[in-house]
């Protein structure tokens, strides 16, 4: 109120007195008794006043909602006071009665209403006067004011000093605020979004909290991902709206349950573009049921004694030990592909282990553990120029970039839906179709038949030889659901992201002292995954550190990554894995990187005190 014009009629009935008997004081005269509770009211008005405006602008302030600033700085000099006013703000003048002191006036314009250049630029205008009532408090109490003020302002900042659980809690919305006000500075405004600002509220389990008062922060989505709510819809739709066998009656609940598996069938082949369409696709539980039906039907009938199949150290446990089974019976050899010097697949090493014994090359297009991106187009070449046939194990590239099995040239993919957005228990196997035809049947039941007889069977056309009995229908209708999802948003624009966030990760962790990291640069010629394993150089164990980041409500993986001949070879018994999706935030890989510093110094024995 001591900031309206309007107000000029209180301030004459109830400063003027008060100052008049500071007058008097100051000059040996005897004031008024009667003036005493007078004057100890507005001693304690002004105290009460401040008070009550420091809660209030507290209070305002946290709400957010503020258009309008008023910076006050009061006069401890022989200078000139100064007052910045923003726009709607009310304008001071004292009462006739005080003395005046002409200063300047500084104005800026709402941010609405102007461009940033004129945002950014002060305009004088009009001068106002400016006076302050501190100036004709008595010094004793300005004294005490001063120390009530000074304990009060302690007072707030304790309380304003957030837990490092609400600190966690706020920094996502102090980063936007941040962002916003970047945005306003420069000539053109500051791209803040984000393919996770657009993508992230589709993710329901990414609401909750790792624990109570702890947010989660998902780094594990190369284990499995997590699921748009417009997946758990589409599953949730056909049990209550479609639920019937497939393939087997002609009821209109049967057909349209039959339709959705199919339509889904189709959408995987259009995903990876398939040359043969939809017949190349056989759904499985997963990559690893897909591999193990390679290697029990064509392996099995096609590999004979002293038949080499090159691997690599880096493969997933799935794509190497249906391999060492297939081995095992037939005799075949296996051969590996070492590391080369940047820790991605040696090319050169790999040619030189080619021959016409060469019968199959397996490979992950891209490492679970190392995140390289493999030479697939130049194996496939060498590989075929001597007879060979190739496996692309794509559960780590199918779900993050473009994939087209025409252009790659490979003979056989396998990829997880629950890698994808998808859910689980539901995978595929693309088989080139003449080779499909070749291959077969490795379980038996029902609609993999042609026709049954009491001593014999025939088959049915691929795909149906590899999906005996009833399929998993309402997984097959989500994956389709999440291929939807991701083709909705777009590959390119998916890798472009991922592969931003990849080299953000790595810049950031490489402020880390002591922090060892496995496999290639974001640099390389291929580039590498969002996903980043690690270790202590002192010692900690990586279990114990995804504990200590698990207590924050980091989710990221430990162990050996299903890869424990990689990890043997590198001389590790074990690391750390973070692994990004299009979800996760720049926001979330600071808020990461800190807490692992934090970690770290805990394992390390760094900053710790029992005072």
């Amino acid at each position: 109120i001591f900031f309206r014009p309007q107000m000029d009629d209180w301030q004459h009935r109830h400063w003027a007195p008060l100052l008049e008997s500071r007058t008097n004081r100051n000059s040996g005269t005897r004031v008024d008794s009667a003036q005493a509770p007078s004057m100890a009211y507005q001693y304690l008005s002004v105290t009460a006043a401040f008070l009550v405006g420091l809660c209030v602008a507290r209070t305002y302030k946290s709400s957010g909602s503020s258009d309008t600033a008023v910076s006050l700085h009061l006069p401890v000099t022989s200078q000139p006071p100064s007052v910045v006013v923003a726009q709607n703000a009310g304008t001071f003048r004292p009462p006739a009665s005080v003395p005046q002191r002409s200063v300047p006036l500084k104005a800026y314009a709402h941010p609405q209403t102007q461009s940033v250049s004129e945002r950014l630029d002060l305009v004088d205008v009009e001068p106002v006067t400016a006076w302050s009532p501190v100036d004709h408090l008595a010094p004793g109490f300005q004294k005490l004011l001063a120390a009530c003020l000074t304990l009060f302002l302690g007072y707030c900042c304790g309380r304003l000093l957030p837990s490092s659980r609400a600190a966690a809690k706020t920094q996502q919305a102090a980063h936007t605020n941040i962002m916003a006000m970047a945005a306003m500075v420069g000539d053109k405004p500051v791209q803040t979004g984000t393919l996770a600002d657009e993508v992230r509220d589709d993710f329901p389990l990414l609401k909750e909290e790792a624990y109570e008062g702890v947010p989660l922060v998902y780094f594990d989505s190369a284990a499995t991902s997590q699921k748009p709510q417009v997946v758990l819809d589409a599953m949730d739709e056909y049990y209550r709206t479609q639920n019937s066998n497939v393939h087997r009656g002609v009821h209109a609940m049967a057909a349209k349950a039959t339709n959705a598996y199919e339509a889904a069938r189709a959408k995987v082949a259009k995903f990876i573009k398939a040359p043969g369409g939809h017949e190349e696709i056989i759904f499985t539980r997963g990559a690893t049921e897909a591999l193990n039906l390679v290697a029990q039907t064509w392996g099995v009938q096609e590999l004979r004694e002293g038949d080499e199949i090159i691997c690599s150290v880096m493969e997933h446990h799935a794509n190497l030990i249906p391999w060492q089974l297939v081995a095992e019976k037939t005799g075949a050899v296996l051969k590996f592909v070492q590391l080369d010097e940047n820790q991605s697949y040696d090319f050169a090493h790999f040619q030189s282990l080619l021959s016409p014994k060469t019968k199959l090359v397996t490979l992950a297009h891209v490492s679970n553990t190392l995140g390289c991106v493999q030479p697939v187009k130049e194996v496939v070449a060498a590989a075929h120029a001597v007879g060979a046939k190739v496996m692309l194990d794509a559960c780590q590239s199918v779900p993050h970039m473009p994939v087209d099995v025409g252009d790659l040239g490979v003979d056989w993919l396998v990829a997880s839906g629950h890698k994808m957005c998808g859910p689980t228990g539901i995978g595929f196997l693309w088989g080139r179709y003449s080779i499909l035809e070749t291959m077969p049947p490795w379980q038996a039941g029902g609609e993999m038949i042609d026709a049954v007889y009491l001593t014999h069977s025939t088959w049915a056309a691929p795909p149906g030889p590899f999906e005996a009995g009833t399929p998993a229908i309402a997984e097959a209708i989500g994956l389709g659901a999440a291929i939807d999802y991701l083709e909705g948003i777009g590959m390119d624009r998916v890798h472009q992201y991922e592969e931003d966030l990849a080299r953000y990760l790595w810049d950031k962790l490489k402020t880390i002292e002591d922090l060892e990291f496995y496999g290639p640069s974001p640099d390389a010629p291929r580039g590498r995954a969002a996903l980043l394993a690690f270790n202590d150089k002192t010692g900690g164990h990586a279990s114990d550190l995804s504990t200590f980041l698990d207590l924050d409500g980091y989710a990221i993986r430990s162990g050996h990554h299903c890869t424990q001949p990689l990890h043997r070879d590198l001389g590790i018994t074990a690391s750390a894995r973070a692994s990004l999706y299009i979800y996760n935030t720049y926001e979330e890989i600071d808020r990461f990187v800190e807490g692992l510093r934090s970690s770290l110094n805990i394992l390390r024995g760094e900053g710790l005190s029992i005072f």
